[in-house]
């Protein structure tokens, strides 16, 4: 599972244009095998890292 966030400035992006470029560019092994969520920020603390568990938890409620 992927967690994307992305900016206006970029446009439309689909779940299908990331499973293809990463399928491009990157080994199978690192394929996008989970499929992808769009959010709008990532959970973090007050030092700024990503809250990991938060992200497993809206990955229960996809």
């Amino acid at each position: 599972m992927a967690f994307v966030v992305l900016k206006e400035s970029r446009g439309k992006i689909t779940e299908a244009m990331l499973q293809n470029f990463v399928a491009g560019h990157l080994g199978k092994y690192m394929h996008l095998h989970g499929g992808v969520k769009f959010v709008h920020t990532l959970p973090r603390d007050s030092n700024g890292k990503v809250i990991r568990k938060q992200l497993q938890m809206l990955h229960v409620d996809y």
